[in-house]
């Protein structure tokens, strides 16, 4: 009987911290909305899975549907953060601010 043979050996190594090497996430990304008029936006610009984290005031997550029309699909104030795909086109950070620019952060899933 030969031994060994067909073993395959599994190697676990440690999951990095973002934007490191061996995690599933990308370093934190940032996208800002510039003050200006109600209902400034910025279009995300990135492609894939995100994980979008908690949104401060006044920011939302829109989705732009087949109509063309643009809804929140992540609310303002969202304390909790969310699974949500991008095509680079059809995803935006919407802000109600216009004092202040605001920021909302996300890490690809890789």
């Amino acid at each position: 009987m030969a031994y060994g043979a067909g073993l395959k050996q599994i190697v676990v190594v440690p999951a990095g911290l973002p934007g490191l090497a061996n995690s599933c996430y990308s370093a934190k990304v940032t996208v800002t909305v510039t003050t200006g008029a109600t209902g400034a936006a910025t279009v995300i610009a990135d492609i894939g899975l995100l994980l979008i984290m908690p949104n401060p005031a006044s920011v939302s997550i829109q989705l732009q549907e087949s109509s063309g029309t643009w809804t929140d699909v992540i609310p303002a104030s969202t304390t909790a953060a969310h699974l949500i795909f991008s095509d680079a086109t059809n995803l935006r950070v919407k802000s109600a601010s216009t004092s202040t620019d605001r920021n909302a952060t996300y890490y690809i899933i890789q």
